[in-house]
């Protein structure tokens, strides 16, 4: 039986986030994105653009992590793991990008994928 892909632990700085079960998207971790180039004649054409990768999450703060251990992560490693089936990605590059409202819950946190993802 096939599983989707689930991200439920993160890591990053060796340290396990507290994230909101299912809130973990990685986004443009292709690296690129392919658009149609119409033609005035014959067969149309491809363009490839690169795009930035992001990850994206809902962190739960507590008394182990603020805020500031998050906001001051700079070309640091950063591994999200799906329990169920295993698979794991490493970004061994990564920078907090943003951070959303504080104060009612959990906050909404990106960091910017600066290297290519590492499957394992």
């Amino acid at each position: 039986m096939n599983q989707l892909l689930h991200f439920d632990q993160v890591v990053a700085r060796g340290i396990g986030l507290n994230t909101v079960d299912g809130s973990v998207v990685g986004s443009g971790f292709a690296g690129y994105e392919n658009t149609a180039v119409p033609s005035s004649l014959g067969d149309d054409f491809s363009k490839r653009a690169r795009i930035p990768r992001s990850l994206r999450m809902q962190v739960q703060f507590g008394p182990e992590m603020s805020p500031d251990d998050l906001r001051s992560i700079r070309d640091e490693q950063i591994t999200a793991r799906d329990s169920q089936s295993g698979r794991r990605v490493l970004m061994t590059r990564c920078t907090f990008a943003s951070m959303g409202d504080l104060g009612a819950g959990p906050v909404d946190v990106t960091f910017l994928v600066l290297s290519e993802p590492q499957w394992l």
